[in-house]
């Protein structure tokens, strides 16, 4: 009986090692495979880094202006270039419910504004 157990155990024992080995080789593989994630995560963020830093640089307001300038021929819009809603196409259409084009916000009272704060002080 004793030599019987003592096999046991010794299997038993050569059993754990084994499983031992094997969870400790995963452990490492899981392990690198870990940092490897890591370090590309590091990787992407430096380059998330890098192109926010080149998304501001390349909108800058006064480059995009001098660009604005350089290929778009924008000019000052003249009186004869605006039109009313109702001379629109689709507003002309029966059964539009639109917007009155006469229609305009009330103007705020003057004595009522504030003129430090440009708001209404009611």
């Amino acid at each position: 009986m004793r030599k019987g157990s003592t096999v046991l155990f010794a299997v038993l024992a050569v059993a754990m090692g084994a499983a031992s080995i094997v969870v400790g080789t995963e452990v490492h593989d899981l392990e690198d495979r870990l940092a490897g994630i890591h370090r590309d995560l590091a990787r992407e963020q430096e380059a998330l880094h890098v192109l926010r830093a080149e998304w501001s640089y390349l909108n800058r307001p006064g480059r995009l202006e001098a660009l604005a300038r350089r290929h778009l021929d924008l000019r000052v819009p003249e009186a004869a270039q605006t039109m009313r809603v109702s001379d629109l196409p689709f507003a002309a259409r029966p059964g539009f419910v639109g917007l009155d084009p006469d229609w305009l916000p009330p103007l705020p009272d003057p004595l009522k504004v504030s003129a430090s704060s440009g708001r209404d002080e009611r």
